[in-house]
This record gives C-alpha cells, sequence and structure tokens, in this order.
C-alpha cells in the first residue's frame, strides 16, 4: 500500500469516529432535554391543580343593584305545612360565574341570623339557568327541608350563601356545576349551572312540617 493510501484511510478512520461522537452528544442532550420539558410539564399540572382547588374557595360574588324590600320576620304566614307564602317567581340574573357562586338578595329579611353548626329550615325552589326550567320546589314537595348548616348535608353553595343569612331573606343564588355536587337537593342537572331562591324560615316551620307529615299517615 502507498504512504498516500495510507493517509487517506487514516483520514477516513478519523471522520468516522468524529460523526459517531457527534451523534453520541446529540441523543445525550436530546434526552436531558426531555426531562427538563417533562418536569416543567409536571409543574405546570400541579399549579393548575393548585388554581383549581383554590378556585372552589372564592368568596361569593354579590350582584349590586336597589335595596331589596325589606320583610321581617314577624310578617312571615306559616302554612300549617311549614311553607311560608306561596312560590316565587322565576328570577335568574344574567350573570354567572366558573369559579364561584353569584348572589342577590330579593327581599332582605330582619330576622334571627343563621350560623355553622346550626339547625336552619329552608323553602326554595330551582332552575336550570340556561333554559329556566324548573328541577326542585319546596311547595311541590309540600314542606321545607331541615339540615345541619356546615355538616355537609347540602351541596357547597347552600353553605355557602345561608352562612350568615337572616330569616325571612329571600336570596338568589348562581351556582356553577362544581359548587352543584351534593347529596340535597335531588334532581340537579348534572354539569349544569343553576339558579336557586332560597329562603330561611323559623325553626317552628320543622315542627308544623313534621306535624303536618303525621296528620297526613
Amino acid at each position: 500500500m502507498s504512504t498516500y493510501s495510507l493517509i487517506i484511510l487514516i483520514c477516513l478512520g478519523v471522520a468516522l469516529a468524529g460523526c459517531g461522537n457527534g451523534s453520541s452528544e446529540e441523543a445525550s442532550s436530546s434526552k436531558s432535554t426531555g426531562d427538563i420539558v417533562e418536569k416543567d410539564t409536571s409543574a405546570t399540572k400541579t399549579e393548575k391543580a393548585a388554581e383549581s382547588e383554590g378556585a372552589t374557595t372564592q368568596p361569593p360574588l354579590w350582584l349590586s343593584g336597589p335595596q331589596a324590600p325589606i320583610r321581617h320576620q314577624k310578617e312571615l304566614q306559616l302554612k300549617p305545612t311549614g311553607l311560608a307564602g306561596s312560590e316565587p317567581k322565576p328570577f335568574i340574573p344574567h350573570v354567572h360565574r366558573h369559579d364561584r357562586i353569584v348572589m342577590k338578595d330579593l327581599l332582605d329579611g330582619i330576622g334571627t341570623y343563621a350560623f355553622q353548626g346550626e339547625r336552619v329550615v329552608v323553602q326554595y325552589v330551582g332552575y336550570d339557568y340556561k333554559t329556566g326550567k324548573k328541577f326542585a320546589s319546596s311547595w311541590d314537595k309540600g314542606r321545607p327541608v331541615t339540615f345541619t348548616l356546615g355538616a355537609g348535608e347540602v351541596i357547597p353553595a347552600w353553605e355557602e350563601a345561608l352562612d350568615g343569612m337572616e330569616i325571612a331573606d329571600r336570596r338568589v343564588v348562581v351556582v356553577p356545576p362544581k359548587l352543584a355536587r351534593g347529596s340535597y337537593p335531588p334532581h340537579i342537572p348534572h354539569g349544569k349551572t343553576v339558579a336557586f331562591i332560597l329562603e330561611l324560615l323559623p325553626r317552628s316551620s320543622a315542627a308544623r312540617a313534621e306535624q303536618a307529615s303525621v296528620a297526613s299517615l
């Protein structure tokens, strides 16, 4: 073999070796970049999850407007069923939020306040926010509902809306789907924004409703 041919073979060997190292370094670099992206994605998911959890604790949004008419607790005319008055007409504000409930007082009650841990008596009517279709009502049921506020017996939106409410208040509450999940009230359209009109009644309403229930047996 001539000296010239030997030089060519050596040069080819060096070139091939260099290409192999470059591919190995490139693969290593690509793998490292993939790890970083994966970590960033994981961090983003964690942040989004935290934001989602925090969204459920956002305070209610109160709608502005004229002062609601005042109704005193003593003005409530309780029926033998424990209900007070007739079913209110639908009132669905043209505003809703995905992260919190929206509220507005339709009647400003002057009476006893309700707080966490207390037994409360409530009459209500519920509507699909989009269609306005009624899906539940105390008047259809024939009696109010009684439960312990803050005990998780009703949907989270009710817990928020009723805490600090006064007897004789009439309040409309627009509820996003994630705050409308719970054991009560029944028949809430799944995954839908809904609106409730809630009225807080005196505890004597529960006794009347119980007596009426026993009498009907």
